[in-house]
């Protein structure tokens, strides 16, 4: 199927209309690019410093301690690894590239080795991941109030504790 504007003979076109057209198409083209503009934030965040400080922060930690304890663990066939995670590595999260990805990292990994514990019949090692919601941390958005949705660290930290060998995966509150 053609379109209309093709059909029809370009000498027949007014020139009023056309500039009409051609200043739409550049004003669509400016919103494209200031869409581009704002949303090109995420792309931005992928630079070489801020990767490496979101794997030294999240990312490294968890497995060299996790390295550490780990051989002692299995020699005496008991003990704990609990492993913070996010709500945010359950799905993708615009804008949190980084961060969410990170977090999906420690939550298949600590998944990885208690899958591991059961297979090999440790029954006594525990790797449970902690998914938080909002915390009331420095990350916590301003409009963010102490409450039953949003508890403190001391809170969450309280009820977090409490579901230590109950569940393989918390939220923790």
């Amino acid at each position: 199927m053609r379109s209309p504007l093709s059909e029809q003979d370009p000498s027949k076109i007014d020139n009023k209309n056309n500039k009409s057209q051609l200043q739409k198409s550049k004003n669509q083209q400016s919103k494209r690019q200031t869409t581009k503009t704002k949303h090109s934030s995420t792309t931005q965040q992928l630079n070489i410093s801020k990767t490496i400080n979101n794997y030294k922060i999240n990312i490294k930690p968890q497995s060299l301690v996790t390295g550490i304890v780990l051989p002692s663990f299995l020699a005496r066939k008991r003990g704990i690894i609990v492993c913070m995670s996010s709500v945010a590595a359950t799905e993708p999260q615009g804008f949190w590239t980084l961060y969410s990805a990170s977090k999906g990292y420690n939550y298949y990994f600590n998944q990885s080795l208690n899958q591991e514990f059961k297979l090999d019949d440790y029954k006594n090692l525990i790797a449970q991941t902690v998914r938080p919601a909002v915390v009331l941390t420095s990350m916590a958005p301003k409009f963010a109030k102490e409450s039953f949705r949003f508890p403190t660290p001391e809170t969450f930290a309280k009820f977090s504790i409490s579901t230590i060998g109950y569940f393989d995966v918390t939220n923790g509150y």
